[in-house]
This record gives C-alpha cells, structure tokens and sequence, in this order.
C-alpha cells in the first residue's frame, strides 16, 4: 500500500513542488534525476512523513462459543481520550473476521457507539471467534491516552484483547495485550 507525505518546504525531489504530495514509490529510482527523499541531500524522513496514524486493534479471543449470528466480540464502537488533549473515534478500518456474518460489516465499529441496539447487527461488526478489527487512531501516539471498547452483550463468555499497532494489521509492530474485557462492558484501558 502506498502512503502519501507531503513535500516539506526546502526539501528538493525533482519535478514536485513545495506542498505537493508525492507517492513513495513514484519517486524515481535513487541516482535518477527524479530520485526519492533518500538520495536528497536536504531529505530527512521524520520531516518529510506524517507520523500517525496509530491503529487499535480488538482481537476476539472467545473459546467455544461458535453459535449463533452473531459469534465473538461484538464491537460497536473505540474511543480514545488523551490527557495532553485530543480524543476521538476510529477513522479508518482494516479486519480479519472469518466466519463473521456480512450482515455486520466492520464499518459499524467507526464512530461514536451506537447502542444498545438489537440485533447487534444494526450498529457493531461482530468479529467470528478469532477474528479481529483495526480501527485508526489519527495522533502520533497512544501513550497515556485511555482507550475504550464499547462491546454489545450478544452471548456470555464473549473475549476480546486490545493492542496497540503502527500499521493496519495485527502482528509485527504491535504491542499486546494491553487489557481486555467482553461480555457486553464498556471497557477501558490506559495505553502505557
């Protein structure tokens, strides 16, 4: 997946304009004369890269619990509030739910919580046992910040586990389980 960044003031790639966005890999081969950031002399990759976004991930970690439409965790919505200022919703969204039904798509766990709601399928993405979805947090960092799950009581004995991810998937790059709940709670964790 290509990220774009935004072209710093005094950082020179040939044929871009200052404020222009350029993709990474449209840069040109280093050496050419349309060489990426790297072969620039003036180029640093902290000026040049956005830093965020940083991505929650709910992993559903429900055991022997496969029945129903609505199998695993069901997530309505993540929240996050910083003590240094900001909070806000998930923005963007990248999962893993197999055999989690259609009818949930994990475009309901964006935004503000939407429940209760019956069935859960009106306003959360049920995530299959195992499954688990992404959710983009728009800061540099979540360290200090209180994240909050809000998960629809649907069956007892639904888990999920919460990580914090430099990138939209969950593995490499993630750091976890930082706290869990499930069964239906509102929970909430501190990111260390």
């Amino acid at each position: 997946m290509l990220r774009p960044f935004a072209v710093a003031a005094g950082v020179g790639i040939a044929g871009a304009g200052c404020g222009d966005v350029v993709e990474a890999d449209d840069a040109g081969p280093a050496g050419s004369a349309d060489a990426g950031p790297a072969a620039s002399a003036d180029a640093t990759p902290d000026a040049a890269a956005p830093p965020g976004p940083v991505w929650i991930v709910v992993d559903d970690v429900t055991t022997g619990l496969l029945v129903g439409p609505y199998a695993g965790s069901d997530v309505d919505a993540v929240d996050w509030a910083c003590p240094a200022g900001g909070a806000g919703h998930g923005t963007a969204v990248n999962d893993r739910r197999e055999g989690a039904p259609a009818a949930t798509p994990a475009e309901r766990a964006l935004g503000p919580a939407d429940g209760p709601c019956d069935p859960p399928a009106a306003c959360a993405a049920s995530l299959g046992a195992g499954g688990w979805v992404a959710l983009a947090a728009d800061v540099a960092s979540l360290s200090g910040c209180e994240v909050t799950v809000h998960e629809l009581a649907d069956q007892a004995g639904e888990a999920f586990e919460v990580w914090v991810c430099r990138g939209p998937e969950l593995g490499d790059g993630c750091e976890g389980p930082l706290f869990g709940g499930g069964d239906g709670a509102t929970t909430r964790g501190t990111i260390p």
